[in-house]
């Protein structure tokens, strides 16, 4: 096993706005310095309102995307591949250590790693999504601003960010704050959508602020005070095909709530999933040797 076993509410937490270490209590944690009080709810620790961030689905909608991760091509290979890659980073690590993703959702990736014997946390601005998660893991869960977060310095050994930064309108405050309670020597591995030439209304309904370059996403870590140890694009052999539907489906307008019924890349088409799997597999074992020029997808491994 590559991690210790960390169970929900053992870690110490900290008061987002002082930073003070908070007092644990019966259904709420305490900042005596702010005279704040914390609730738990769902042994989820709340440290937010809902109605502070914006929010991007219904909860229907909510609802029905956690079905879609389930099986759908492009959420199937993301997480293979981010296993793949902390697995091989950390296989030659002796000692344990502790993740937590943060902008978890309803836990698609955290739960893959859980799986896999990896332990991780979660944390997310939505509460609804944590509670999808909550009825299928016991990992520690956390209701938070990700440019806020209750974790003292230096918590975590990898802190994990898949596809929250294009969500965020300033990514900076973010990636400090993911410097911030990373440990030293640490690793933050980051995914987001790249190429700008893919924008279309997919990005927009999604709550996309932007797509990435690559030389555009490296800037952004190192200025938050990481080396970058490695950077690829991947979603490379598929990209025509991302291109394509991109073109045809994510140009034209629809109202909201026909975005579902009418746009192709939300929808698991069996055969053709099938195909794109085994396409992305390859592609796996191609990552294992080399960097890709190109993608749909960049991910970014750094170490603070």
């Amino acid at each position: 096993m590559l991690f210790t076993i960390i169970m929900p509410m053992t870690r110490e937490l900290v008061c987002p706005s002082c930073r003070q270490y908070l007092q644990p209590a019966a259904d709420k944690l305490f900042c005596r310095q702010c005279n704040i009080s914390y609730p738990i709810i769902d042994d989820i620790p709340s440290f937010i309102s809902d109605a502070i961030l914006p929010t991007t689905f219904s909860f229907e909608i909510s609802v029905f995307f956690e079905k879609v991760e389930r099986r759908h091509f492009w959420h199937v290979s993301r997480r293979e591949l981010i296993h793949m890659i902390i697995r091989d980073l950390l296989k030659d690590r002796n000692n344990s250590g502790s993740m937590i993703e943060l902008g978890c959702g309803n836990g698609s990736v955290a739960r893959y790693l859980e799986e896999k014997k990896i332990s991780v946390e979660g944390g997310d601005g939505s509460l609804d999504c944590l509670r999808m998660c909550r009825q299928k893991t016991k990992m520690a869960l956390y209701h938070i601003d990700c440019n806020r977060t209750p974790f003292p310095d230096e918590t975590y050994d990898v802190v994990g960010a898949f596809d929250l930064l294009e969500h965020l309108e300033n990514e900076d405050v973010a990636l400090k704050e993911i410097n911030r309670v990373c440990k030293k020597g640490g690793l933050a591995i980051i995914t987001v959508p790249a190429k700008k030439c893919l924008w279309s209304n997919f990005d927009i309904f999604f709550g996309h602020k932007k797509r990435y370059e690559k030389e555009e996403l490296a800037k952004a870590v190192t200025a938050a005070g990481f080396t970058i140890k490695r950077i690829t694009y991947f979603m490379a052999i598929i990209f025509p095909i991302i291109w394509a539907m991109r073109c045809f489906f994510g140009r034209k307008r629809y109202r909201k709530e026909e975005f579902w019924s009418n746009f192709q890349l939300t929808k698991t088409i069996p055969v053709l999933n099938e195909v794109i799997l085994c396409i992305t597999a390859i592609e796996k074992i191609l990552l294992k040797k080399a960097n890709l020029p190109f993608g749909a997808s960049l991910i970014c491994v750094a170490q603070k």
